[in-house]
């Protein structure tokens, strides 16, 4: 219903290219899939923000975003300093990549160390209406 009734009508599909280049980078594979939310310890340290995604082998995929945000309300405020935990992950480095989810433009990317027995946060840059991230464990 939204790709007749609004994509194709207005040719709205720009809007969906930063979200479009994210998913091309998901691998879903494996057999240790699981919803970011349904994973106790995922935590955000924004009130205002929620996320959504994926943990699937040692692979993680979120989507960070402002609560509050709608068609009718797209003013919403800076999010500075947002971290973003996820637990449960094992030793070992991780490449951390941060995406525009409009544009699809890689913001940044990075490696984190994660010890035994502890969570990897992820300090996001400052966004407004959303972003989204991918953590990969490196082999080697």
């Amino acid at each position: 219903w939204w790709w007749e009734s609004w994509i194709e009508t207005y040719d709205d599909y720009d809007a969906y290219h930063g979200m479009a280049v994210f998913a091309a980078e998901m691998d879903l594979t494996g057999d240790d899939y699981a919803l970011l939310p349904s994973i106790a310890g995922v935590t955000v340290n924004n009130s205002a923000v929620g996320y959504l995604g994926y943990r699937v082998g040692g692979r993680v995929y979120a989507y960070l975003y402002d609560k509050g945000y709608t068609l009718n309300n797209q003013n919403v405020a800076t999010k500075t300093g947002t971290i973003f935990t996820v637990p449960g992950l094992t030793t070992g480095t991780y490449t951390v990549r941060v995406f525009d989810t409009w544009s699809g433009e890689l913001l940044r990317e990075g490696t984190q160390t994660l010890g035994s027995g502890t969570s990897l946060s992820v300090v996001m840059p400052d966004f407004q209406a959303d972003i989204a991230l991918i953590i990969t464990k490196d082999l080697g």
